[in-house]
């Protein structure tokens, strides 16, 4: 398929049984196409409790069905006979109040995805979730009792502690407390109706390139962020108890750091109460206030950066590492996917918006001084 040349597309949407304890999941559940729908939207992000969510408009005899989910589909062709399929996402369909007008329903239904399902149950009562179990083995149980479908990766953590769920939490919250404890991400959707458990991967390379040459995708505008804008260069602490006073001062004088005070011309800092230090002498008191205050000058000039393009549907996903190279503007821009948001109307046509980002850590050496007064 040639992504970056002319294209036929269409967006399809078909009804698809909930799972359910007497139906199982399988993919001859699937209904026809369902020609009700007449265009939509889906936003997807790795922030966003369900992972997925969306709304779609309809014009009919009739309200859709939202005893069952519906299954989104995209597919395009090229001049060359090339051609690409993809499930977009299956959801939960919440339907809200239409207008009739002689016998034709118009409306709206808004989209969930299956982990609305582990959002709704919830705890009536305290519980207690013990330690030695495997987290994601046990994470992966509380949703398979609901007839949601895991796929997990593989992980031989144990819980080390118990986890106490409250009266009012949810099964999506108590399987994303285990899931943080053996060192994965937090749940998400999968395209098809199911749920996904994966542990936080490093970086690697791009899956996608967004260029601006002559294979580009990429409409005109290019929206970047600076996590680090507005940074300070300078934390100043004091602390004062059990018979000591201190202060000290991390400054980020590194000459290589953009915001240091060398490259910005001057110091922009803030002063802070230090927390209660380790230590036992005046001179161990300092030692625990200076590291304090270099981790606090790490922790502000660290942030996360963003850049969004919008272009028409391509093969990437949230979490997919990919590049958005635009030479002209000086954007040469590395990350992982971290929200899209697509859109399409009664011709089929898909534009996306798509975020990606990269957290980005301090890598400098502060000049830290301290006295006692």
């Amino acid at each position: 398929m040639r992504w970056d040349g002319k294209r036929a597309e269409s967006v399809t949407c078909r009804l698809v049984e909930m799972p359910g304890e007497a139906n199982g999941w399988a993919a001859g559940l699937v209904g026809p196409e369902e020609p009700m729908f007449t265009g939509g939207s889906i936003e997807w992000s790795d922030s966003a409790a369900l992972g997925a969510s969306g709304s779609l408009s309809y014009t009919g005899g009739g309200r859709p069905d939202t005893s069952r989910m519906v299954r989104i589909s995209y597919a395009a062709s090229d001049e060359s006979g090339g051609s690409e399929e993809a499930v977009l996402g299956t959801f939960v369909m919440e339907a809200d109040d239409p207008s009739c007008d002689m016998g034709r329903v118009d409306g709206s239904v808004r989209l969930l995805s299956v982990l609305h399902v582990a959002a709704s149950k919830l705890f009536p009562r305290p519980y207690v979730i013990g330690r030695g179990c495997n987290c994601v083995e046990r994470a992966a149980g509380l949703l398979r009792s609901l007839h949601i479908p895991v796929a997990a990766a593989w992980s031989g953590r144990l819980l080390r502690q118990d986890i106490v769920m409250e009266a009012g939490e949810s099964y999506l919250d108590a399987a994303n407390r285990l899931l943080a404890a053996a060192g994965f991400l937090p749940c998400q959707p999968d395209a098809y109706g199911g749920a996904l458990m994966r542990p936080a991967q490093a970086g690697s390379e791009p899956v996608w390139t967004f260029r601006t040459d002559a294979s580009s995708v990429v409409e005109p505008k290019v929206v970047c962020h600076d996590g680090l804008s507005g940074a300070p260069n300078a934390v100043h602490l004091t602390w004062e108890g059990d018979g000591v006073s201190c202060w000290t001062s991390a400054v980020n004088d590194d000459p290589l750091s953009p915001s240091s005070v060398r490259n910005v011309g001057f110091e922009s800092g803030v002063h802070e109460r230090a927390n209660d230090p380790e230590g036992e002498t005046a001179a161990e008191v300092l030692e625990s206030v200076k590291a304090q205050a270099a981790e606090r000058l790490a922790a502000a000039c660290s942030g996360y950066s963003t850049c969004q393009v919008s272009h028409p549907w391509v093969p990437v996903s949230v979490g997919d590492p990919v590049r958005v190279l635009y030479p002209k503007a000086g954007i040469d821009f590395a990350g992982c996917v971290s929200a899209m948001a697509a859109k399409w109307g009664s011709e089929s046509h898909v534009t996306v918006a798509t975020t990606v980002g990269r957290r980005v850590a301090a890598t400098f050496s502060p000049t830290v001084r301290g006295g006692v007064l």
